[in-house]
């Protein structure tokens, strides 16, 4: 597998199976038990994404199709920013019901910050 490589080469030095899923060369996990939750892979991508978006320091308002890797999320968010008719911002805060939408993360978000400014794109 990729990742029995990795280690041979002296790459994934810190990774283990505590904290890495590694696949075989079909996909399936080699980790004892397989993984630790269903749809493992897509949450760890979903998540990266939010991190990734989350340095802009402001609320998003957009849809994004698919998210590869921390470096094309940047790229891309830099692509969005460097052209200035490619977005919108917005000063709001949490009494807008136009931007408050049904989200329990978005409405706690926004309950803990008071005001905030989204991005639209």
């Amino acid at each position: 597998s990729l990742y029995e490589y990795a280690k041979s080469i002296g790459l994934a030095k810190g990774s283990s199976f505590d904290n890495t899923i590694a696949l075989d060369d079909h996909g399936n996990p080699l980790n004892e038990g397989g993984f630790r939750v269903a749809n493992e892979l897509v949450n760890h991508k979903i998540l990266d994404l939010i991190g990734d978006f989350s340095l802009l320091g402001m609320l998003i308002k957009g849809k994004v199709v698919g998210s590869p890797s921390h470096t094309l999320n940047n790229l891309l968010l830099r692509e969005i920013m460097s052209d200035e008719s490619a977005y919108e911002i917005r000063e709001f805060n949490s009494d807008d019901a136009a931007i408050v939408e049904n989200s329990k993360l978005f409405n706690r978000f926004v309950a803990e910050q008071n005001s905030s400014r989204e991005l639209r794109f």
